[in-house]
C-alpha cells in the first residue's frame, strides 16, 4: 500500500487486523458524528498502532507535547 503519504495518515495491514483490504486512517479528516451512526465494528487496533494515530491526532491538531 502507498496510500500513506502524510504524516497525518496512518496504515493498517489487512492481514495483520483480519479485515478485507489494507486501509488507512486519514487524521487530516477528522468529523464528529453521533455514536448512534456507527454500524458494525471493523476491528480492534492494538496500541502501536493507537500510539501512531494518537501522534497523527497531534499533528492535525498542532498540538505540542
Amino acid at each position: 500500500m502507498n496510500k500513506a503519504k502524510l504524516p497525518t495518515h496512518v496504515e493498517i495491514d489487512a492481514r495483520r487486523y483480519h479485515i478485507v483490504k489494507n486501509s488507512v486512517v486519514l487524521l487530516e479528516q477528522i468529523r464528529t458524528i453521533d455514536k448512534q451512526r456507527l454500524r458494525d465494528l471493523v476491528c480492534h487496533l492494538d496500541e502501536e498502532i493507537m500510539n501512531k494515530v494518537d501522534e497523527a491526532i497531534r499533528i492535525s491538531f498542532e498540538l505540542h507535547t
